[in-house]
């Protein structure tokens, strides 16, 4: 370990203890986050596939891994294409603020949001978020 980069030698904590309380706190404020994005819009028009790719430069900046399926779901009665977005992550806003950039972007009346419990990742080294 660096002990130069510690969080406790660069005073930003006090003691092992704080640090466990950040970790704590970090583990508990993560969630898993299913956003549903609607490809129909109010006015007939369709978010093609080129929209669609060009709005997941905002995922690529808000998340560095996430997971899209191809769904379909129904919005007033109206059966429409829907893309599924999963994260999971400690950052709420962040989520937010995606599904206001698409609301507002393709004039959605809105945007399922879905939170549960973090998912669990089996890895070589740790759980990463």
């Amino acid at each position: 370990m660096n002990y130069s980069l510690s969080p406790l030698n660069k005073g930003l904590l006090s003691d092992s203890q704080s640090l466990a309380a950040v970790i704590k706190e970090a583990i508990l404020s993560t969630k898993t986050y299913q956003l549903y994005f609607g490809r129909n819009m109010p006015n007939g028009e369709y978010v093609n596939q080129i929209s669609w790719d060009s709005f997941k430069d905002v995922l690529n900046f808000a998340f560095n891994s996430y997971t899209v399926q191809d769904c379909e779901g129904v919005w007033k009665g109206e059966l429409e294409d829907t893309k599924l977005v999963t994260v999971t992550t400690s950052h709420e806003d962040k989520v937010t603020d995606v599904c206001q950039a698409y609301r507002d972007f393709f004039n959605q009346d809105a945007v399922g949001l879905r939170v549960t419990d973090p998912m669990r990742f089996v890895t070589k080294t740790s759980l990463v978020y």
